[in-house]
């Protein structure tokens, strides 16, 4: 069994995807810390929520040089950041296709 300071250092450094665990520990984290248990879970209908990045995983070209710059990170940097838990977010079906129509 990890102590405390282990399995912290393993969730920070730890690659998260698109899957049932990491939709828990989204809504457990937004649960806790941004809503104080005031708005139902999100996750209730798993098939309607998805996880989306905030730093975009896959960037064009264009894209990409401006985001590098925004950050003020380098491409090594990105790709260590890119699917850390802190890099991605809840998003319910209403909410991806909203965003999809404004790009």
């Amino acid at each position: 069994m990890p102590d405390d300071e282990e399995f912290e250092k393993k969730f920070r450094e730890r690659d998260y995807d698109n899957s049932s665990q990491t939709r828990y520990i989204l809504n457990l984290l937004e649960e806790k810390y941004y809503s104080g248990g005031k708005y139902p879970s999100k996750t209730v209908n798993r098939f309607g929520i998805h996880i989306e990045h905030i730093m975009s995983r896959r960037l064009r070209k264009s894209e990409y040089k401006s985001w590098l710059e925004y950050l003020n990170i380098d491409e090594k940097t990105h790709d260590e950041y890119v699917d850390k838990i802190g890099n991605l977010t809840l998003f319910s079906t209403s909410e991806s296709r909203r965003k999809m129509s404004k790009n």
